[in-house]
């Protein structure tokens, strides 16, 4: 081994056992844009809340099991209507009684 590689060598071995570590962090920049102001709300998107309702997953009973129902969007019949979600309501014998999801309003 030449001498500049037993140098190196020996150089990587300090720096190793040493655990000399190195980071950079990148400064933090602040961007502030103009606020904009005007008189009445913008419309609502296609998909919101205002037009469509996630109506949630539920398990559904199929006489002999349970089975999982995925949730999906639903279109808002009115722009009073809110979703009630179904569910599970345990009754004082031990049973459980299935009340479906409904809009209300």
């Amino acid at each position: 081994m030449r001498a500049s590689g037993a140098l190196v060598v020996g150089l990587l071995s300090v720096v190793g056992i040493t655990g000399c570590t190195v980071r950079a962090t990148a400064p933090s920049v602040i961007v502030r844009t103009p606020e904009i102001r005007v008189s009445r709300p913008p419309p609502p998107a296609p998909g919101s809340p205002e037009v469509y309702v996630w109506q949630p997953g539920h398990w559904h009973w199929n006489g002999a099991d349970y089975m999982w129902r995925a949730g999906h969007y639903e279109h808002r019949p009115s722009a009073t209507a809110h979703w009630v979600a179904a569910e599970w309501v345990a009754k004082p014998n031990g049973s459980w009684a299935f009340h479906p999801g409904h809009w209300v309003g």
